[in-house]
C-alpha cells in the first residue's frame, strides 16, 4: 500500500498476487477499505455475494 489505505487496484493485485489468477476486476468493487480490511462484492452476474478481505501492511 503506498497510502495509509490500498486503492482499489491495489486490492485487485494483492488478490491475484494470492493465487486467484482468474480473478477479473472489474467483475467485483470494494467497500469499507479501511486499513487492514475491505468488503468485496460481486456483480451478481458472474460473481456472487461478498467477502470480507483482511490484510496487513508489509
Amino acid at each position: 500500500m503506498a497510502g495509509d489505505k490500498p486503492t482499489n487496484d491495489e486490492l485487485d493485485t494483492a488478490i491475484v498476487k494470492v493465487g486467484n489468477n482468474g480473478f477479473e476486476p472489474t467483475k467485483a468493487t470494494y467497500s469499507n477499505i479501511t486499513d487492514t480490511s475491505a468488503i468485496m462484492t460481486g456483480n451478481k452476474t458472474d460473481y456472487y455475494g461478498t467477502v470480507k478481505l483482511n490484510f496487513t501492511k508489509a
